[in-house]
């Protein structure tokens, strides 16, 4: 992108926004190369590693889509285009690389934005974009508080990217014990959670009043699908034949109403996650499991509030 920073309220003309969209691309592009390689070569035993690896490579493919539909139905054939694959020297190395890549983005998007036409589709992509980054960055995040191998190197990285990746320290919480069949209980819990919440959503989805709207929800959609998915491989391979879920589905009587249920929902999420969390240990297959939806979930509250910001205020 030019530098225009004299110009930050001077709207891009239509040839700079095919630019920007193709650019877009060719990043979005790069970052699914980066992280097939790094689930690739991730050994399986990493079980949060490859569910935060999964889930971010399905986020960043969703983006790619979403970009390549933009360009072709507003500009046409995309032109061939070659990107430098990204090196790295382990799963740290590889994953702050990322890290540093969503940070980037998450910054550009905030810019553009500025110079792109309100209630444009070119500005609902890139606002959708925009969230779609931080919740990369939080994934990103965890993870590579994960993967670091000491505090001296995880420190390194928090310089590295301007103090932005959360250094997390765990919080204070004590512990109780936790069984087996309450693992259980709570993978079903949010399991039949998420099966409410989309059913929601595919109702929803329908009357979005905005475009912003419609996108945001279509990225949670394709989350969601795939954290079903998850949960489904988990429970079948540990516990059997996943009861029925018995919840009749929400009826909501206007947008706003069924927003905020879906906002109910991720909350309830996260708080089953957050209470099996502490009690769990990190080896635990269910820990990953758990921690990647936790995460997600977090970021499908910020999404939904961006929507709700958006079309009745703060």
């Amino acid at each position: 992108m030019n530098d225009r920073k004299d110009l930050v309220y001077i709207l891009f003309t239509r040839e700079e926004i095919r630019q920007l969209v193709l650019d877009r691309i060719i990043e979005s592009e790069k970052m699914v190369d980066l992280y097939t390689n790094l689930f690739n070569e991730t050994p399986p035993t990493n079980r949060l590693a490859i569910r935060i690896l999964d889930s971010l490579l399905r986020s960043e493919t969703y983006l790619s889509d979403s970009y390549m539909q933009f360009y072709v139905q507003n500009y046409g054939a995309i032109p061939q285009y070659n990107f430098e694959p990204e090196k790295y020297s382990s799963l740290p190395d590889g994953v702050g690389t990322a890290l540093e890549h969503k940070i980037r983005s998450a910054e550009y998007y905030r810019k553009v934005l500025n110079e792109v036409e309100e209630n444009s589709t070119a500005h609902d992509l890139f606002q959708a974009s925009l969230l779609n980054n931080l919740e990369q960055v939080s994934l990103l995040g965890a993870l590579l508080n994960q993967s670091t191998s000491s505090e001296t190197s995880a420190q390194e990285m928090y310089k590295k990217t301007g103090g932005i990746l959360m250094y997390m320290k765990p919080t204070k919480w004590q512990k109780v014990a936790i069984n087996n069949n309450q693992i259980q209980q709570i993978i079903l819990q949010e399991l039949f959670v998420m099966q409410d919440e989309l059913n929601l959503l595919q109702s929803l989805i329908k009357v979005a009043p905005s475009g912003l709207s419609y996108r945001i929800l279509q990225s949670i959609m394709v989350n969601l699908n795939n954290q079903i998915s998850n949960f489904t491989q988990y429970y079948n391979e540990n516990y059997g034949m996943i009861p029925l879920n018995t919840v009749p589905p929400y009826q909501f009587t206007n947008f706003e109403e069924g927003l905020r249920e879906a906002m109910g929902d991720e909350s309830n999420i996260v708080n089953l996650s957050r209470n099996a969390l502490v009690s769990l240990d990190k080896n635990d297959p269910a820990y990953a499991l758990l921690l990647t939806n936790m995460i997600i979930a977090t970021s499908h509250l910020d999404q939904y509030a961006a929507i709700f910001t958006s079309l009745y205020g703060g």
